[in-house]
């Protein structure tokens, strides 16, 4: 009698979801390296720089700006701002991404790089 083997579940190409899908499309519409605006299914708004896709979908983002506004009870609105170091976006929570059309302010008290026009500048002023 023929013993039956177990089937090597890492022997199976796993189907493609559709988290997958989105990821591979941000690939090829080159987005890796470069600052996206991702509005959240909460209305979060984030800006960061796409440093990874993993393999869920999920879209990890670097140097990080959130903005939330909030409706206050007598109509005007409250604007919660935060920085975070990294971010990990599930292709579920967003509802919109887009390339960014300016680069978020950075912290501006660190020096220019070596060599710089700006830190050539600085010397010399």
């Amino acid at each position: 009698m023929p013993s039956a083997k177990p089937q090597n579940p890492k022997s199976q190409a796993p189907a493609v979801t559709e988290e997958q899908k989105a990821a591979e499309e941000t690939v090829r519409k080159g987005w890796l390296n470069r600052t996206v605006k991702i509005t959240m299914t909460d209305d979060r708004l984030l800006v960061g720089k796409v440093i990874c896709i993993d393999g869920y979908g999920n879209v990890i983002l670097q140097e990080v700006h959130e903005s939330r506004i909030k409706k206050l009870k007598d109509g005007s609105d409250s604007i919660k701002n935060v920085v975070h170091r990294h971010a990990i976006c599930p292709p579920k929570a967003i509802k919109q991404i887009s390339v960014a059309k300016k680069e978020p302010v950075t912290n501006t008290s660190t020096p220019p790089p070596a060599g710089s026009e700006l830190q050539k500048q600085k010397v010399q002023g």
